[in-house]
């Protein structure tokens, strides 16, 4: 699936921008839709422009992550003992 975004995915991020018809046309031939090729094409000209830029990545998924700052947490923390 990499290597078949590659192709497609490089043919576009060769240009300086990326008009809405040559996005559809991306889109159309990935099976997928014009803002999901955004994705790939940000991940291709961020990356090295090689296939492993496009490889699924593995998320984190926010485990045993705190989503808010410490100093809320810490704040919420002492709320919760101090009732």
């Amino acid at each position: 699936m990499a290597i078949r975004q590659a192709e497609v995915i490089g043919r576009l991020a060769a240009g300086p921008q990326v008009g809405l018809a040559a996005a559809d046309a991306a889109a159309d031939e990935l099976g997928i839709s014009r803002r999901q090729v955004y994705v790939p094409l940000g991940r291709w000209r961020a990356g090295e422009g090689v296939v492993s830029d496009l490889l699924p990545r593995r998320s984190s998924g926010g485990r045993r992550l705190g989503r808010l700052p410490a100093a809320v947490e810490a704040v919420m923390a002492e709320m919760i003992r101090s009732r």
